[in-house]
């Protein structure tokens, strides 16, 4: 009867508004007005109080929709008596309710009507928001009781009763009852309301104020340290002299510190001064440093203490400092970017590492270097220079000689050609409670892209404004330029628009519907962006507005013009664009197996999301659907691929879009997002695809290095130093498809067909390797065979895609679980003798290693090599001719050649062609 009632109201508005419209242009006389207004009122408005013991409501508040012959709507007057003075009623919470009033709409003319109205007052929203981080400051012996008005923000049901946790360091969860000294200084709390079951959490920082002191807190603990003379002895290398737990907030010159000796007490500033004292030849050291670090205490108190750093002879890690800029063992360098330099490409060794970094080593040791400068790639974007840096290094004491090679990697680029900006088109934003609004660059940002490089969006042409603060003054529509600039600072801009509102409703808007977006497992979550909201089967568009006055907690609220009176209808949101296959990953078809294998169990949600083909049921064919869309085979499912829009009923989810809402505004309608194939929800922006493998599973894969000839044919296995049981893998573009071209996968432990298994186009390729009958399968050293074709001159590792960070490569587990495996990259030839790397090869397994030493010998035009392993002195401690071995051939060296732990050079020769392999004794 409510909703015919409803229904009537409305055809009479629509009939009369046309009536009043008609006469007033062709014939209406409005003087004398004669006409009472025709007002409607609602039929039970509700409001939700947390903790206010009164509320001011307005007669305006009752009124659905009001039209006058000769009045506009925004000259009527609302009252609750003839007295249109009487406009506003202080109402307690513990009136009895639902009240009746009488609401008065009265004209220009002084005409008027009136119409009854129910109110009640809810005494609090179903919704509870926690603070994210809590900063708590108790004194010694102090104890804390807790209570919601401690954890929770904004409204929450203060009649209810509340259970409190915390998580300790082993993650389980702890009854937290007091605030106090026990504590750990750093917690995760739960907060869970007992009536409905609702739960949030946030994080607590808890500060004991004695802790304060640095008189009584702050500790030197210097103590002798004993370096090599090639040893870099900056304390970031070599350890502070106080205890561990303290940090480091910065460093503001090279040899002063801004120092928290505990979290949320004042830093100390503390600096050192060295005294250098060199020794001569017959001396075991070569010299010693005393360091005097001083600690700036409060007022002019100082604590000191000196901490010795002695310098031995040994050249045991002679070139340690010398690490390689090559993108595997550090970035390569960018012409581009601020670095010392020795020439225009070449960088200084003062901003690369030399090998010796005491002055107290100059009078026994000294070094020199040369460059070997090659081009190691030309493309569209530019040259990239391979400097091949040779250090030598001299122990007068000795009269010994060291030699070492550096590579280094420039990379110049010849890129002149701009970033393609794409900017949003429209942002909305809403100040906070302190009146700003905080917009950073990359959020106008919809997917710009470079040719050749990542690209970085400012303000401004000069990159410096990452990020504009908006106040009360520029509340309105604001047009802003993104500026796109790409590494070699070609840059290009577009504009976009900055809707600015204000905490309260925007002109001309009123409020119609509000809630809290949610997560499968009903927990508060970031509102989705690119929404677009109707209601009543797209006639009335919605727009976003900030949150009412009353409603602080909202994560989304939309306003609809005040012309439209909507006192119930069907809410449509929906997304604006979205790609079909983002947020569909590996990890959610993991996610499937074990929900199918009886790991784990999903609820109404993930079920909904993985049932990927609509069947109402969950099995292999939505398997298959998954697996062609991870793979690229399927752009779709046959499911439509739109989110879909739920509300809150864990037991039996229904679409928002077929709930009819009455009584509206309401903003107790929130929303659960559920797209096809997101298990875990990230492309709505709930889960995390950093979390989706597990750190604690260990797969270690290796990749040959080799020379590559352009024009020919090669094998790249990937192999495992030990066996593994999985049941599959995902294998994205590891290789830069400018330089590599992919032609085809083999396994030797499974059938590997193209377009079922693994997909190759010209910038792609992609596979999801399974066993037929999604069984656990072994794999072993060599594992995969990558088949390809050289497009440029070069090594292996020089073609490993440099914009893919990580490898994107992932492992499920025995234990049906995702895992980001290791890759290291093995060199199998010298790079300072490469002539035809497909005649001399060595593979070390495993490396490191505890006993002897194994190794494969590969020879390609001769039987015979010569064998030795030098130590980091450069001092052969083993040397073997062998005269006659065979292909793949397997030898060993005792564990007795390897006097000491650590790393030694196998160093192999065989028909005048040379390969060396770093191998590490545990």
């Amino acid at each position: 009867m409510k909703n015919v009632t409803h229904l009537i109201q409305i055809f009479c508005f629509f009939f009369f508004g046309i009536y009043f419209f008609n006469n007033e242009i062709i014939a209406q006389n409005c003087n004398p007005d004669l006409e009472s207004p025709i007002l409607f009122t609602k039929s039970l408005y509700t409001v939700n109080l947390d903790q206010a013991a009164n509320y001011r409501l307005e007669a305006k508040e009752l009124v659905t929709a009001c039209a006058d012959n000769c009045t506009s709507f925004g000259n009527l007057r609302f009252s609750f008596s003839q007295n249109v003075n009487d406009f506003e009623k202080l109402i307690s919470r513990n009136d009895p309710f639902p009240m009746t009033l009488t609401v008065y709409a009265t004209d220009a003319s002084g005409n008027y009507t009136s119409q009854n109205a129910q109110f009640q007052i809810a005494k609090c929203t179903p919704s509870m928001v926690c603070n994210d981080l809590i900063n708590i400051t108790i004194n010694p012996g102090e104890q804390l009781s807790v209570d919601p008005d401690l954890f929770l923000e904004g409204s929450w049901c203060y009649d209810h009763n509340f259970k409190y946790e915390y998580f300790d360091a082993n993650h389980q969860k702890q009854a937290l009852n007091l605030i106090d000294e026990l504590l750990p200084k750093s917690f995760q709390y739960l907060v869970t309301d007992l009536n409905t079951g609702n739960s949030c959490w946030g994080n607590v920082n808890l500060l004991i104020n004695s802790v304060c002191d640095p008189k009584k807190r702050f500790e030197f603990q210097c103590s002798d340290i004993i370096v090599q003379c090639a040893q870099e002895i900056r304390p970031e290398f070599i350890g502070y002299p106080w205890p561990s737990h303290y940090l480091v907030d910065a460093i503001t010159s090279p040899n002063k510190y801004l120092v928290t000796y505990e979290t949320g007490c004042p830093y100390v500033k503390v600096i050192y001064e060295d005294e250098n004292m060199s020794f001569d030849c017959n001396n075991s050291n070569a010299g010693q440093i005393n360091r005097k670090w001083t600690a700036f205490l409060a007022g002019t108190e100082t604590i000191t203490c000196t901490q010795k750093i002695i310098f031995n002879r040994s050249a045991t890690k002679l070139f340690a400092n010398l690490r390689n800029y090559d993108n595997i063992d550090l970035p390569s360098l960018n012409c581009n970017d601020n670095w010392a330099r020795d020439s225009v490409n070449t960088p200084s060794p003062l901003y690369t590492g030399i090998p010796v970094v005491s002055n107290v080593c100059a009078n026994y040791m000294s070094y020199k270097y040369e460059d070997n400068i090659l081009i190691a790639e030309v493309s569209g974007c530019g040259l990239i220079y391979k400097v091949i840096r040779h250090w030598t290094v001299y122990n007068w004491c000795t009269s010994e000689s060291f030699q070492h090679y550096q590579i280094i990697k420039v990379n110049c680029s010849s890129d002149n050609i701009a970033p393609v900006p794409i900017c949003v088109e429209r942002l909305s934003g809403a100040l906070n409670p302190f009146g700003e609004f905080l917009l950073n660059a990359s959020d106008a940002d919809a997917a710009s892209y470079d040719n050749c490089s990542a690209v970085k969006f400012s303000f401004d042409p000069n990159g410096r404004i990452v990020s504009k603060k908006f106040t009360q003054a520029d509340l309105g529509s604001i047009s802003l330029q993104l500026y796109v600039t790409d590494q070699s600072g070609n840059q290009n801009s577009c504009i976009f628009t900055l809707d600015l509102q204000e905490k309260g409703t925007k002109s001309n808007y009123k409020h119609l519907v509000g809630g809290v977006y949610r997560n499968y497992h009903l927990q508060p979550i970031a509102s989705p962006t690119k929404i677009v909201y109707t209601i009543n089967d797209n006639t009335h568009p919605l727009a976003s507005c900030a949150n009412p006055l009353g409603y602080p907690n909202l994560n989304y609220s939309v306003c609809v013009d005040t012309t439209a009176n909507i006192p119930s209808g069907y809410l449509q949101p929906r997304i604006i664009v979205d790609n079909p296959t983002n947020g569909v990953s590996t990890y959610d078809f993991v996610l499937v197996v074990k929900r199918m294998f009886g790991i784990s169990i999903f609820n109404k949600y993930e079920e909904i999301a993985a049932d990927v083909n609509c069947d109402n049921h969950i099995n292999l064919f939505d398997l298959f659907d998954m697996r062609k869309l991870i793979l690229g085979i399927d752009t779709k499912f046959s499911c439509p691929n739109d989110v879909a829009f739920y509300n809150t009923d864990i037991s039996n989810p229904k679409l928002i879009k077929d709930l009819e809402l009455t009584g509206l505004p309401r903003f107790d309608i929130d929303i659960v997002p559920v797209k096809k194939g997101d298990i875990n929800g990230s492309s709505i922006y709930f889960g995390k695809e950093n979390n989706e493998k597990r750190s604690n599973l260990k797969f270690s894969f290796t990749m040959d290095d080799f020379e590559m000839v352009q024009g020919n044919v090669y094998d790249i296995w990937m192999r495992t130093n030990q066996a593994y049981n999985i049941y599959g893998m995902q294998l994205g573009q590891i290789f830069d498809p400018s330089k590599i071209e992919i032609l085809e996968l083999t396994s030797p432990y499974l059938n590997l067909s193209k377009n079922n298994d693994y997909i190759i186009n010209s910038r792609d390729w992609r596979g999801l390797l399974l066993s037929p009958d999604a069984d656990l399968f072994k794999i072993e050293n060599g594992f995969l065979r990558i088949k390809v074709l050289a497009k440029e001159n070069g090594n292996v590792k020089d073609a490993i895609f440099a914009n893919s960070y990580p490898f994107p490569l992932f492992v499920i587990g025995d234990d049906v679980e995702l895992s980001e495996p290791t890759i290291v990259i093995k060199t199998i030839t010298d790079v300072h003798n490469i002539t035809d790397t497909n005649q001399l090869m060595v593979d070390v397994s495993p490396n490191p290693f505890s006993g002897d030493l194994n190794y494969s010998l590969y020879s390609g035009n001769t039987n015979q090599a010569q064998v030795q392993i030098f130590d980091l002195d450069g001092k052969c401690i083993y040397s073997e001719f062998i005269d006659d071995f065979k292909n793949q051939s397997q030898r060993k060296i005792k564990s007795e050649v390897f006097q000491h732990k650590g790393v030694y050079i196998l160093n192999i020769k065989s028909n005048n062609k040379t390969t060396q392999q770093k191998i590490i004794k545990q």
